[in-house]
């Protein structure tokens, strides 16, 4: 499971990579919402060994493991110089406040 990057209410974020195009392109955020373990899982089924370009059947073996992200939070960003607020997930946001 992935580590949650401890964000607060009230802290000072950015994308961790500015997104190539939109108006939150590297601009800094304040949070003003967390909803903790909102988005995500801990472990899925996962197909062992799935043979390229057939279909999953249903005898195949499955298995449970770990997904990639894990759970994370939900962040609620107000962003000052667009005037816009979004949603976004914890695992694509950084603390830039101390």
């Amino acid at each position: 499971m992935m580590a949650h990057n401890n964000i607060n209410i009230g802290d000072l974020v950015r994308f961790i990579e500015p997104t190539p195009d939109g108006p939150m392109k590297g601009s800094p955020g304040f949070v003003v919402g967390v909803d903790k373990e909102w988005y995500g899982a801990r472990q899925a089924f996962k197909v062992l060994k799935p043979e390229r370009g057939h279909c999953i059947a249903g005898s195949q073996s499955y298995h449970l493991a770990p997904t990639k992200d894990g759970i994370q939070d939900r962040i609620t960003v107000l962003w000052p110089d667009v005037g816009d607020i979004s949603y976004e997930v914890s695992s694509i946001l950084e603390v830039i406040s101390q």
